[in-house]
């Protein structure tokens, strides 16, 4: 799970620095371009699983997976910078897990950041 307190105190303390405030926002919707991109790999193979074959159907599941697989990479990328610059303002870490583009730790942090995003969603004001 990503710690919401760590981003809300790590924010706190750069509330006055407009560039690492726009560099930790920078960060977070990283979560939602993965987001976006698992969806969009997902709704992929539903509507065209059925409608295009062989390598024209290969290609295109190929370009979304690859999509999917940047912007994931970004997020590991993002919650390790996340997590240093905690660190060094002495604030837990913002993910606790194993932050690593092996499996099983890459699906743990992908499966944190849909949570985080549901939280988000769910708690709009």
């Amino acid at each position: 799970m990503l710690n919401g307190e760590s981003l809300r105190k790590l924010i706190e303390f750069n509330k006055n620095d407009r560039e690492s405030l726009d560099f930790i926002k920078s960060c977070i919707d990283s979560f939602e371009a993965y987001h976006k991109a698992v969806f969009d790999d997902q709704t992929f193979q539903i509507i065209y699983g059925g409608a295009l074959e062989g390598e024209e159907y290969r290609d295109g599941r190929t370009a979304v997976d690859r999509t999917r697989t940047l912007h994931h990479n970004g997020v590991i990328s993002n919650v390790k910078i996340l997590n240093r610059l905690a660190a060094g303002y002495g604030i837990e870490p913002v993910y606790d897990g194993t932050v690593s583009e092996e499996m099983p730790y890459r699906r743990k942090i992908a499966d944190a950041v849909f949570e985080y995003i549901e939280n988000i969603i769910n708690n709009r004001s």
